[in-house]
């Protein structure tokens, strides 16, 4: 009951601040005229003023009484009893004006409430909303429970292992390789576990396969040969280092082992036409003979000596435009933030894979300038730049 009388006053106070200057009498009229009149015999008095001490000549002094004067006669004839009698009339329709708005707004407020609101709705603290059941809580309650629980035990390696995939699928990349990264420390790698995190990574560096994503993949791999998640990305990750013969390599050996039914066959198989076509348009050979071509390295490798085209120029426009974006995103966050090696790495070896062979010896020049100095990162630089046949 308290509760509702507050809100009856507090509107009624409102409405009262809203409205009171319909409540404020009007100044009589002939008051009005009065202090008019004053201040125009103000003005003439200073216009002589002015004459007198030569200030103004005879022909101003007369144009400037004129327009006085004008202003004087344009002032209102007042009839005081009429005129105080429509203010009182004003003022009383005012009145009955305020006190309907004061009586209507919360009566109509509380209507609405009542039959669109829910006054019956106890308090919902986070506390209360975390101890809810799981199958009445929110994506966002269930998120901030685990977490929650996982401040006070950072130990514990289920919690990591459940909340990993949940912060993947919301877009928090960053946090998603985190939890797998903790899950595996805890609870000891899995396949899933080092894919989810291998995945998050790549997701999070808008579709490059860094260092760390190939070593989880490489280990997962490892202790589930027969797994194909691994190995598709393994070699997109040797398109992406322009090795098209290896990629075209492992493809076929994905294929081979493919049932027929499987999902990813099809765009495998189409994938794996686009690089053959690509390789034995590069080479001048059929695809089959790209790894023993005098134009590829031993380990299969494209030389510095050939020139191969993107693995992605086989691509639709959109799909090339989406790829175009990415890189062009990371190396807008490298000119902010150019102590990123891994960043660095990222760029060339993406430019290279687009065929911009001329914009990857640019972030090549620009990489040793910001590590300069430093050994162990121009070590790493110069290793891929050998690698990627880009300069000397």
């Amino acid at each position: 009951m308290i509760f509702w009388i507050l809100v009856a006053a507090l509107s009624a106070l409102v409405t009262f601040w809203i409205t009171r200057p319909l409540l404020r009498a009007a100044p009589p009229a002939a008051a009005s005229n009065a202090a008019d009149v004053a201040v125009y015999k103000d003005q003439l008095a200073e216009i002589e003023a002015d004459l007198a001490r030569g200030q103004l000549s005879e022909a101003e002094a007369e144009s400037a009484r004129a327009e006085v004067s004008r202003r004087l006669i344009r002032l209102p004839d007042i009839d005081e009893p009429a005129k105080s009698e429509s203010t009182s009339q004003e003022r009383s329709s005012y009145r009955t004006i305020y006190t309907i708005a004061t009586v209507a707004v919360p009566v109509f407020a509380l209507v609405i409430y009542l039959a669109y609101g829910t006054p019956g709705m106890p308090g919902a603290p986070l506390a209360e909303r975390l101890a809810t059941a799981p199958d009445k809580a929110t994506p966002a309650d269930l998120v901030a429970k685990v977490e929650a629980r996982l401040r006070a035990a950072p130990n514990d390696g289920k919690g990591w292992d459940v909340i990993a995939p949940v912060y993947a699928s919301l877009g928090r990349f960053d946090d998603a390789v985190e939890a797998y990264a903790n899950a595996i420390r805890l609870l000891g790698e899995t396949p899933k576990r080092l894919e989810g995190m291998a995945i998050a990574d790549i997701r999070g560096a808008n579709g490059i396969v860094s260092k760390k994503a190939r070593a989880a993949l490489e280990r997962a791999k490892e202790l589930a040969p027969d797994s194909t998640e691994p190995r598709l990305w393994l070699a997109y990750a040797k398109e992406q280092d322009g090795d098209i013969a290896g990629a075209i390599a492992d493809y076929k050996a994905l294929l081979a082992k493919a049932p027929e039914d499987a999902a990813w066959r099809a765009p495998v198989t189409e994938r794996l036409k686009q690089l053959e076509a690509q390789a034995s348009g590069s080479s001048g050979k059929p695809a089959a003979q790209a790894d023993t071509s005098p134009t590829a390295s031993g380990d299969g490798k494209a030389s510095s000596g050939s020139q191969p085209e993107s693995a992605v120029a086989a691509l639709p426009a959109e799909q090339r435009a989406m790829i175009d974006q990415m890189v062009a995103r990371l190396a807008g966050r490298l000119k902010e933030n150019g102590n990123d090696l891994e960043g660095w790495l990222k760029l060339m070896r993406a430019l290279k894979v687009l065929g911009r062979d001329a914009e990857a010896t640019t972030a090549l020049s620009d990489a040793r300038k910001q590590f300069a100095g430093d050994s162990k990162a121009l070590e790493a630089i110069d290793g891929l730049a050998k690698s990627l046949g880009l300069g000397s």
